[in-house]
């Protein structure tokens, strides 16, 4: 297995294994509750928990692979990956009060959900580290 492939899977697992752990602070909800076991309280407003959460799974992804061009792939496969995740748990908590229309909705809603609020701004943050990080090294 390669360093590319290796974070891909250690981030895919981390992430999928947060949503599945606290679906609450990574699904949509109207309200958002910052849980009690939130021990980061000097992060600013514009990052919420899961924020937090998701830039720390995604650091292999974003620093395993050797170039810059297999990180930004390993990255984006994460990206579009790990929502599958939120949608299942989505479907399994709601599988009994939901009719199966609004279910696959509100699945899909969830999918988008988690890849545009979750995801995308912590890949973008890590993917920018990485291009400097890069830019260091070529310039030394």
């Amino acid at each position: 297995m390669s360093r590319t492939q290796a974070g891909f899977v250690v981030s895919m697992l981390m992430l999928s294994f947060a949503i599945v752990r606290w679906p609450d602070v990574f699904l949509f909800s109207y309200v958002y509750i910052k849980p009690p076991w939130v021990w980061l309280k000097w992060i600013p407003d514009l990052f919420t928990a899961s924020d937090c959460i998701t830039l720390l799974c995604l650091i292999p992804a974003a620093l395993m692979p050797p170039t810059l061009r297999l990180s930004r792939g390993a990255l984006i496969k994460t990206v579009l990956c790990v929502p599958v995740t939120a949608t299942f748990v989505y479907a399994w908590i709601n599988m009994r009060t939901e009719n199966p229309g609004e279910l696959l909705a509100n699945a899909l809603f969830n999918y988008v959900w988690v890849l545009a609020t979750v995801c995308l701004l912590p890949a973008i943050l890590l993917f920018a580290l990485r291009f400097a990080f890069n830019g260091l090294a070529k310039s030394r």
